[in-house]
C-alpha cells in the first residue's frame, strides 16, 4: 500500500497523538489553517465544519506516531516513509491483522445481549 497523508507535528513526550477538527473553535483551528503554506482550502479547518460536504471535511490531524500506529493495527508494516511539512508517504507492506473482529448474526447477537443483561455485568440505564 501507498498512503500519503496530512499530518500535524508530533508533541514531545506524547506518542499517537491525534486532534479531532470537527467543530473546533474558529481560534483553535487557526492553528491547523495551512492556506499560508499555499493550500487553499480545508473544509473545517479554514472553514466551520461542513456536515453537507461529508468527507471533504476534514476530521483527523494525526502526528505521524499515530499514523504509524494506525497502520500497525490494520496490519501493514511501514517499509519506507518520506517525510514533508505536515504531511507523510508511506509504502507498507501487508501482515497478520493483530486482532479478529466477528460480527455475529442478529439471533445470535440477541442471544449475546440477553445472556449480558441476565448476568447483570450491563443494564440497560
Amino acid at each position: 500500500m501507498i498512503l500519503r497523508t496530512s499530518t500535524v507535528p508530533e508533541v514531545r513526550n506524547l506518542p499517537n497523538v491525534a486532534i479531532y477538527f470537527p467543530i473546533l473553535k474558529p481560534e483553535d483551528r487557526a492553528l491547523w489553517d495551512l492556506s499560508r503554506a499555499g493550500l487553499k482550502k480545508q473544509v473545517g479547518i479554514s472553514t466551520e465544519f461542513q456536515p453537507e460536504a461529508g468527507y471533504g471535511n476534514w476530521f483527523w490531524g494525526l502526528t505521524p506516531s499515530c499514523l504509524e500506529s494506525l497502520l500497525a493495527t490494520a496490519g501493514f508494516h511501514l517499509e519506507h516513509r518520506a517525510t514533508e511539512a505536515f504531511a507523510q508517504t508511506v509504502v507498507c507492506t501487508p501482515t497478520a491483522v493483530p486482532f479478529e473482529h466477528y460480527l455475529p448474526e442478529r439471533s445470535e447477537a440477541m442471544k449475546i445481549a440477553a445472556a449480558i443483561s441476565q448476568s447483570g455485568d450491563a443494564q440497560p440505564a
